[in-house]
């Protein structure tokens, strides 16, 4: 899905939400984990789609689907 119109707003706002070092720290442990090799600041929507969201969306697949909500939210 091409990140257009409003998509990219809410995209460029999250992105900058999860670069900001005090928002959101489980999130940011998450994905320190998954990307170990990459710097938190290098991060594009194209990380979070390919590497991030297969692995939030896993707890779902499994029925833990509660676990992420507590996690995250």
């Amino acid at each position: 899905m091409p990140l257009v119109d409003e998509n990219r707003i809410i995209v460029k706002k999250g992105l900058k939400i999860i670069k900001t070092p005090h928002k959101r720290p489980k999130l940011r442990i998450l994905i320190e984990d998954v990307l170990f090799s990459k710097n938190i600041h290098d991060i594009t929507a194209k990380t979070i789609s390919w590497h991030i969201t297969p692995v939030l969306n896993s707890s779902g697949c499994m029925g833990k689907e509660a676990c992420c909500q507590y996690n995250f939210s």
